[in-house]
């Protein structure tokens, strides 16, 4: 079977066109082959037991079971607060759960929200994994995060990933249907432990639970958004620092330089975020094909601007370079198809097709507690 000199200039074009940068490649590997997916569904919850002896530190105790929540909340302990409905009370530390209570959640919150998974709205996939592919990208991303642990070798790695998630009471007449995907990661070498939090895509930022619009999930201000950040259960420490003010940018900006990423060290009494800024630049994944973050101090403001003036030489050149190839491969494809509709090409239809060859991670942890 032959394909003509013009049909591989548009291959080789159409791919050059699809060479730009996303979130998601930063991202540890997720989806129905790989990973379990939770109950679909609001406020739904699952009690994970930790593989083998596997003990994960968090605020200075270790933690052999976790639960995953629906609403982008993992706990670490067996209580279960539910998300609160008052914007004084919308916020880490919490002080009080249900019924004036003093809470005594111990939470990791990439994004605790009224998320809603019911109906073909999204998902939420899980896994504890041993493999070495998942270990490795975790044993990388901390050591280029905390320049400090160049010794470190992840022994365990929990990832947990909210795909394309609506929120709770959306208005099924709405023309609109927002949608977030985001990521959390936990890793542990037994001592030292540490979390990421991933996003690709932050659409809306509330759910009619705290006011938010019910065709748009925007909130009135900012104390009813989602929660972000970290709660050690004792009424006075949490850890809601490095984000910015305005939600919606949780994919601009970083604390490692890569766009959505923020890595933190967990396992101390207090959460310590990603040290390589501070010694110059970050290597994650060891990649190099990546787009400028905001980082730093992060403005208040709702609608933070980066300075263009902060832009290295070479992120200018990078970004030219992505649009350019970005603009040939469409005009490629665009000729390809002209062609092919115009009766100029002679070739035989050809399909391509990609085999996935990965298989299935270890995870034996389907016992619920």
């Amino acid at each position: 079977m032959e394909v003509s000199r013009f049909s591989l200039v548009c291959l080789i074009w159409a791919v050059a066109a699809g060479v730009a940068w996303s979130n998601k490649d930063n991202f540890f590997q997720y989806g129905a082959e790989r990973d379990f997916i939770l109950t679909s569904g609001n406020n739904y919850y699952l009690t994970l037991q930790l593989v083998g002896d596997t003990r994960f530190p968090f605020y200075g105790h270790k933690h052999g079971r976790i639960r995953l929540h629906t609403d982008g909340v993992i706990s670490a302990n067996d209580s279960f607060t539910e998300l609160p409905t008052q914007p004084t009370n919308n916020h880490f530390p919490l002080v009080t759960g249900p019924d004036d209570r003093a809470s005594t959640d111990v939470l990791i919150a990439p994004f605790w929200a009224d998320v809603d998974t019911s109906d073909e709205r999204g998902g939420v996939y899980y896994r504890q994994s041993l493999s070495s592919e998942d270990l490795k990208s975790a044993t990388t991303a901390v050591r280029g995060a905390f320049p400090q642990y160049t010794s470190f070798e992840a022994q365990w790695v929990l990832v947990v990933t909210w795909n394309n998630v609506s929120f709770f009471n959306h208005s099924i007449s709405s023309s609109s249907d927002p949608r977030n995907t985001f990521q959390a990661a936990l890793t542990t070498d037994g001592q030292h432990s540490f979390a990421f939090f991933l996003y690709d895509e932050i659409t809306w930022t509330s759910g009619t639970v705290l006011g938010g619009d019910s065709d748009t999930g925007i909130p009135p201000d900012e104390e009813h958004q989602a929660i972000v950040g970290f709660n050690k259960g004792d009424g006075e420490t949490a850890y809601i620092d490095g984000f910015p003010a305005d939600e919606i940018l949780l994919p601009e900006y970083s604390n490692v330089d890569q766009p959505g990423t923020y890595i933190f060290q967990v396992d101390g009494e207090n959460i310590a975020p990603a040290s390589c800024l501070q010694n110059g630049s970050c290597r994650f994944r060891d990649t190099t094909s990546m787009a400028p973050a905001v980082t730093g101090d992060i403005s208040p403001s709702p609608s933070p601007t980066p300075e263009p003036s902060g832009f290295p030489v070479w992120v200018i050149v990078v970004i030219v370079l992505i649009f350019a190839a970005s603009g040939l491969g469409l005009l490629a494809l665009y000729i390809c198809k002209k062609r092919k509709m115009d009766g100029k090409s002679k070739e035989p239809n050809v399909e391509y097709s990609v085999v996935r060859t990965q298989s299935k991670v270890y995870d034996d942890t389907t016992e619920d507690m």
